[in-house]
C-alpha cells in the first residue's frame, strides 16, 4: 500500500501570514516568492513528520522556528495516522512496523532549499555510509564494530592467554587481578592478627554491656512513664483544689470579717458608755433654761432702781421746762418720765415673784454636784456641760450608724465566706467559729499535694526523658541510677582497652577501609565488606574477561564478513530499482558504478563512467532525483510514497526542467505523490501545464493569496 499524505495543516507563524491547509492530490504545486512562508512550510512538514536531532541519522540544520499543525498520512496502518507537534514520527512507526528501515528516511523523501544531494557534506553528494546502510549490511557491521574498542580490535587469544596492549579493557582486567590480590592479602593478614582476637573478645564484652545498658535505659524510660502518670494524677487533684489566689482571697475575707467584728464590738461598748449621758443631757438642757431665767431677774431689779432715779430727774426737768415755757421739750420730758415710772412699777412686781426662786437655784446646784461631781459655780459651767453632753449624743448617733453599716458588711462577708467554703468542698453548715480551722485544713491539703509533687518533678527532671520517649511497657528491670553509672563506667574502660588494641591495627583497618570504601569501624563489618569486595571484584573480572573474549571473537567474525561487503555494495549499485529510476527521469545516465579509484560514478548509455563530483549542477539534480526515488523504493520494499521537493530543479537548464517535470508526472502515474515547492515562475508554469483540466490529479496553491 503506497504511503500518501491526505491532509496538511500548518498554523501561521514566522513569515507564514495565514494558516496553510491543503487536501493534496497526486501532484501538488505550492508557489511562493521570498518571505511568503515557503521555507517555513517545508520545515514545518519536516518537523511534524520526521525525527530530528541525533536520532534522525541526518542533521537538517533547521531554523529556530517552532511550528505547529497536523499532517494526516495513510498507508502505514488500517486507518490514516495524524502527526502533530510533540507526537510520534513517521520514520519511527515505519522502523517499528517494518523493521530493517535504514536511518535518514527523510533524506530520501525530502529535498530542501534546492539542494538535491543526499549528503551535502561529501563532494560526490552521497557518502559511503549512506551506501553501506542502503546497499549492504556493512552499516550494521560499522555499528557493531563501533562498540568494540581499538584495543580489543588488535587483541588476540594465544594458548588461552589474552594478548594485547595494556590499555582499555585489558588494562582494566589487569587492575581487577591486582585488586583481587590486594583483598586476598588483607584477608590473610586479618586471619593471622592476634590483636584482632583481643579486640573481638573485648568487643563481645562491650556488646553485652551495651545490651545491659539498653535494658537500663528502658527501665529509666519506664520509670519516667510511672512518674509522669503520678504527676498527672497529682496535677489533676491539685487542679480540683482551690488555687493560691482563691485561698489568699478567702484569707483576706476572713481577716476583714474578724477586723470588722472587732470594730463593731468596740463601737458597741463605746455606745453603751455614751447612752447613760443622754438623760443627763436632757436634765442639763432644762437646768440651763431654769438657771438662765433665775439669773435674768437680777439685771432687771438693778435696772428698776436706776429707772427710779432717772424718772425723778425727768420729773424735775419737766417742772423746770414747764416753768420756762418750753412746751415741746416739756411734753417730751414729761412723756419719758411717765414711761420710766410705769416700767419701774412693773419691775418691782416681778422682783417680788423671783425672790421665791432662789431656793430652786440651790437645788440645781445640788443636783449638778450629784450628777457630775462638780460645783455649779455659774451659768457658763452649766453651758459647758450641756455642750459636752450634746457632742457625746452626736457621737452616739454616729456610732449607731457605724454599727449598722458594720453589721451589713459582716452579713455580706459571711455569705461570701460561706459560698467560698462551699465552692472549695467544705461543709455547708460551717459557722464563723469553724472558719479558721476549715481554712487551715484546705491550705494544708494544697500545700501537702504540692510538697508531694515537687520531689517527683525533680526526679523526672533528673531522668532527662521526654514525654515522647517514656516507655509504657515494664521491661521487668527496676531503674537503678547507680547501676547505670557502673555499667557506663565499665563501658568507658572497655572503650579505652579496645582503642589501645585497635591502635595496633589502625594501619590494617585504614587499608581495609580504603580498599572497600567503607566507613565502618567494627572488624566484623570490615571483614564482611572485604569479602563482599572480593566477590564483586571477582564477578567483575569474570564478566570483563568474558566480554573481552566475546569481542575478540566477534571482531574476527566481522573482519571476515567485511571482506565481502565492498562487493555487495558494487552489486547494490547495479540493482534494478536504481537503474529504473535513472531511466525514468531521462538523460544520459542509466546506472551507478565505481571507477578504478573507487569513486562513485554515473554510468552513461555508452557505458562511460563519470565521477559524480564532475557532473554539472543540472545533471546532478537529474541523477539525485532518480537516486532518491530508487533508494526510497528499496527502503520501503518497492512501495511508492511521497516526495517533498523544495525547488529541487532550480539548477537545471530549461530543457532538463521540462524533462524533470515530465518525470515527476510519470512518478505520480506509478503511484508516487509529489509536493513541489517553488518560487521560480518558469517552474510554476511548467507544473501548471501538467494535468491542466485534471484537478483531481493536480493541486495548485499560491502563498501570495
Amino acid at each position: 500500500m503506497p504511503i500518501r499524505i491526505h491532509q496538511i495543516r500548518v498554523n501561521r507563524g514566522g513569515p507564514l501570514a495565514r494558516d496553510f491547509e491543503l487536501s493534496p492530490a497526486r501532484l501538488n504545486l505550492i508557489y511562493g516568492p521570498n518571505e511568503t512562508g515557503k521555507t517555513y512550510l517545508v520545515e514545518a512538514i519536516l518537523r511534524l513528520l520526521f525525527t530530528q536531532g541525533r536520532k534522525a541519522g541526518f542533521d537538517w540544520k533547521l531554523r529556530g522556528w517552532d511550528p505547529s499543525g497536523r499532517v494526516l498520512v495513510s498507508g502505514i496502518g488500517p486507518e490514516p495516522v495524524a502527526f502533530e507537534k510533540g507526537g510520534q514520527k513517521l520514520d519511527q512507526i515505519l522502523r517499528d512496523s517494518r523493521g530493517g528501515l535504514p536511518p535518514g528516511l527523510s533524506q530520501l523523501l525530502v529535498v530542501k532549499a534546492g539542494d538535491p544531494m543526499l549528503d551535502p557534506r561529501t563532494p560526490a553528494g552521497i557518502s559511503q555510509d549512506f551506501l553501506k546502510n542502503h546497499l549492504s549490511g556493512e552499516g550494521l557491521i560499522d555499528t557493531i564494530e563501533g562498540r568494540i574498542s581499538a584495543t580489543l580490535s588488535n587483541a588476540r587469544v594465544v594458548d588461552g592467554v589474552i594478548e594485547g596492549h595494556a590499555r582499555g579493557e585489558i588494562k582494566n582486567r589487569t587492575e581487577l587481578l591486582d585488586q583481587r590480590k590486594r583483598v586476598d592479602d588483607l584477608l590473610e593478614k586479618i586471619d593471622r592478627s592476634e590483636a584482632l582476637g583481643v579486640v573481638e573478645s573485648l568487643t563481645t564484652e562491650r556488646d553485652e554491656l551495651e545490651s545491659r545498658l539498653k535494658e537500663l535505659e528502658k527501665a529509666r524510660r519506664f520509670r519516667a512513664h510511672v512518674l509522669l502518670v503520678t504527676i498527672q494524677q497529682l496535677d489533676l487533684e491539685i487542679a480540683r483544689l482551690p488555687g493560691d489566689a482563691e485561698i489568699q482571697a478567702l484569707q483576706e475575707k476572713l481577716s476583714r470579717h474578724s477586723s470588722n467584728s472587732g470594730s463593731r464590738e468596740q463601737k458597741q461598748r463605746e455606745l453603751a458608755d455614751l447612752e447613760k449621758g443622754v438623760e443627763d443631757c436632757v436634765w442639763a438642757e432644762n437646768a440651763l433654761k431654769v438657771y438662765g431665767s433665775i439669773l435674768g431677774a437680777v439685771p432687771k431689779e438693778r435696772f428698776a432702781r436706776t429707772s427710779l432715779w432717772v424718772t425723778a430727774a425727768l420729773a424735775v426737768l419737766t417742772l423746770i421746762l414747764g416753768l420756762y415755757g418750753y412746751l415741746l421739750p416739756f411734753l417730751i420730758s414729761g412723756l419719758a418720765s411717765l414711761v420710766l415710772g410705769a416700767f419701774f412699777v412693773r419691775a418691782q412686781g416681778k422682783a417680788l415673784r423671783m425672790a421665791g426662786k432662789s431656793s430652786e437655784l440651790e437645788r440645781l446646784r445640788a443636783e449638778f454636784k450629784k450628777r457630775f461631781g462638780e460645783e455649779l459655780t455659774d451659768q457658763a459651767v452649766l453651758q459647758t456641760k450641756v455642750d459636752t453632753l450634746k457632742e457625746e449624743r452626736v457621737k452616739a448617733r454616729v456610732l449607731e450608724d457605724d454599727i449598722r453599716s458594720l453589721a451589713y458588711d459582716l452579713a455580706g462577708l459571711a455569705r461570701e465566706i460561706q459560698a467560698s467554703f462551699e465552692a472549695m468542698g467544705a461543709d455547708a453548715g460551717l459557722g464563723p467559729p469553724d472558719w479558721r480551722g476549715a481554712h487551715a485544713t484546705i491550705r494544708g491539703t494544697v500545700t501537702e499535694r504540692k510538697e508531694q509533687l515537687q520531689p517527683l518533678e525533680r526526679e523526672l527532671a533528673a531522668l532527662s526523658v521526654s514525654e515522647a520517649d517514656a516507655l509504657e511497657t515494664d521491661p521487668g528491670l527496676a531503674w537503678d541510677s547507680s547501676l547505670h553509672g557502673e555499667v557506663g563506667g565499665k563501658l568507658a574502660e572497655l572503650g579505652k582497652e579496645i582503642q589501645e588494641a585497635e591502635e595496633s591495627l589502625a594501619n590494617l583497618r585504614s587499608r581495609v577501609q580504603q580498599e572497600t570504601g567503607s566507613t565502618l569501624t567494627s572488624w566484623s563489618g570490615l571483614v564482611n565488606a572485604l569479602h563482599e569486595r572480593r566477590d564483586k571484584v571477582q564477578a567483575e573480572y569474570r564478566r570483563l574477561t568474558a566480554e573481552i573474549l566475546a569481542k575478540i571473537a566477534l571482531n574476527d567474525s566481522l573482519n571476515h564478513f567485511r571482506a565481502q561487503e565492498s562487493e555487495r555494495i558494487r552489486e547494490g549499485l547495479r540493482r534494478e530499482e536504481i537503474r529504473t529510476a535513472l531511466s525514468a527521469v531521462g538523460g544520459h545516465y542509466v546506472g551507478l558504478g565505481r571507477d578504478e579509484e573507487d569513486r562513485l560514478t554515473a554510468v552513461s548509455r555508452k557505458n562511460d563512467q563519470i565521477p559524480l563530483g564532475d557532473l554539472s549542477s543540472g545533471a546532478l539534480e537529474q541523477v539525485f532525483f532518480a537516486l532518491r526515488v530508487g533508494f526510497a523504493s528499496m527502503a520501503l520494499g518497492g512501495e511508492p510514497a511521497f516526495l517533498i521537493l523544495d525547488d529541487a530543479f532550480q539548477h537545471s537548464d530549461w530543457c532538463r526542467r521540462k524533462m524533470l517535470v515530465r518525470a515527476t508526472q510519470d512518478l505520480t502515474d506509478q503511484g508516487w505523490q509529489v509536493f513541489y515547492f517553488t518560487m521560480d515562475d518558469h517552474l510554476r508554469e511548467l507544473f501548471s501545464s501538467v494535468g491542466r483540466g485534471d484537478e483531481e490529479r493536480v493541486c495548485r496553491y499560491d502563498l501570495t493569496g
